[in-house]
């Protein structure tokens, strides 16, 4: 007798840990990883937020939280859908974030909350401090005309920095950020000088093959409005420009505003004013890149 006790006590034990491992997996919600180091600073009351959202069961919805000593409140309205915006996935899995959060008067929390479709809900949190209402100072050169590559008049490699076109033949490598050409199938492109497609890696171009640097800036399509674009006088819409690691951005269309990251670290971006597509054409851009 005492050991069949011995046996259905051992057995009570196994299913308290079973269920007791079970809740925990009921209770475990989407895993979320913010980018920004805190505290960050919220320039002019306004601060820039990326990450990513891992949901294994689907995202239904996240909010967005202003936590103070004495109170929170939401921001803004629920995100529910992520095929494009502030939140985007490809797989509904893992989902990458940009949120911008304005109007912030005081030091602060923002908290993110993450619901998947089994109601399973996390959140995260990062400390924000209130900066000064204006940011760092920029550069911002405007209409300037880029050649694709069988344009004979306009050169096809930028200086980001100076806002300065060159031909090829004429370019210093080590000041050029940014190429572009005109693709039949990807049409519209910017390239960094490292990327495969003018280096001689690919079937494409040599552009740069023979160069000693190749900078590797890196693109990113942008959040930041057209409009928003246009308002930009300070870097407190660019600090936030992280993650970038894509070396060519294609299929580039007018009004698009694409981020940008220079290898010495400038963060800046360009919004595309005027494009003659083809390969012999020109585009046109605006640009603001950090002094």
């Amino acid at each position: 007798m005492k050991k069949i006790n011995l046996f259905l006590l051992g057995l009570a034990a196994m299913g308290m840990a079973f269920f007791s491992s079970c809740e925990e997996t009921e209770t475990s919600g989407p895993s979320i990883t913010i980018d920004n180091a805190s505290p960050v600073t919220a320039v002019g009351g306004s601060v820039t937020l990326t990450g990513e959202i891992v949901a294994e069961g689907k995202l239904d919805e996240v909010k967005l939280f202003i936590v103070t000593d004495n109170d929170e409140q939401q921001f803004g309205s629920a995100y529910t859908s992520f095929s494009s915006g502030d939140i985007t996935t490809t797989d509904n899995m893992n989902y990458n974030f940009r949120f911008t959060v304005t109007g912030l008067t005081e030091s602060c929390k923002i908290k993110i909350q993450a619901t998947d479709k089994d109601n399973l809900t996390s959140s995260k949190s990062i400390d924000v401090t209130v900066g000064s209402a204006s940011g760092g100072e920029i550069n911002s050169f405007t209409a300037v005309l880029i050649g694709a590559q069988s344009n004979t008049t306009y050169g096809s490699a930028l200086d980001a920095d100076a806002g300065t076109v060159f031909k090829l033949a004429s370019a210093t490598p080590a000041d050029i950020d940014v190429l572009y050409y005109y693709g039949s199938t990807n049409k519209a492109t910017f390239v960094a000088p490292d990327d495969e497609t003018v280096t001689g890696a690919s079937s494409d171009f040599t552009w740069t093959q023979d160069w000693g640097t190749k900078n590797q800036t890196r693109f990113g399509v942008s959040s930041i409005s057209s409009t928003a674009f246009d308002a930009i006088d300070d870097d407190t819409e660019l600090v936030g420009i992280t993650g970038l690691t894509a070396s060519k951005v294609s299929n580039v269309a007018i009004n698009n505003v694409i981020e940008f990251v220079t290898a010495g670290g400038k963060k800046g971006a360009f919004k595309v004013t005027a494009l003659n597509a083809s390969a012999s054409g020109t585009v046109t851009i605006n640009v603001k890149i950090q002094k």
